[in-house]
């Protein structure tokens, strides 16, 4: 095995996102601030909770005009689950649609910031699906506590990054 000083410090079996990270944080801009990723967290959950509970609303009308006002248990579960289903549905419909079409969510639009691929172009959709479906992991909030302060799951394991558009 060769030093790293013989290979000129890289080391071979380090990521590639690493170094696509880097040149894309010099290329457009800088990466947003832990601050800038927690509001954007906090007021994207915002809007998701107040959109899917007029989801909700819409389906509990719909339900009590196809079955009346007194349901079964049966008929009570089944609203609940398309209800459940429903919301999930919108919150990766809306992450995967305001990012893929716009790059950002209401919330990146408030903080100045948007969602770019690791080389710094515009995320594919592909990137942008992966990206949302990995928000669906449950500790991925969490991971922000471990490794890079700036990146969580999300962004690692979809190749994106977000950057702070402010400061461009």
């Amino acid at each position: 095995m060769m030093p790293a000083a013989a290979t000129g410090g890289h080391n071979p079996y380090a990521s590639s996102l690493n170094d696509a990270a880097d040149s894309s944080e010099l290329a457009t801009g800088t990466y947003a601030s832990q601050n800038k990723r927690l509001a954007n967290y906090f007021l994207d959950w915002v809007f998701v909770q107040v959109f899917s509970f007029g989801i909700g609303i819409v389906v509990g009308i719909v339900f009590v005009v196809m079955h009346g006002v007194d349901m079964t248990p049966e008929q009570e579960a089944t609203m609940s689950l398309v209800s459940t289903l429903v919301g999930l549905g919108f919150f990766a419909l809306y992450y995967i649609l305001m990012e893929a079409v716009f790059g950002a969510t209401l919330a990146k639009f408030i903080t100045k910031t948007r969602v770019r691929s690791v080389d710094g172009g515009k995320a594919g959709f592909g990137k942008i699906l992966g990206r949302s479906l990995a928000r669906m992991i449950p500790f991925d909030p969490l991971s922000y506590l471990f490794g890079d302060k700036r990146l969580g799951w999300h962004d690692t394991l979809s190749g994106t990054r977000v950057i702070d558009i402010s400061k461009s």
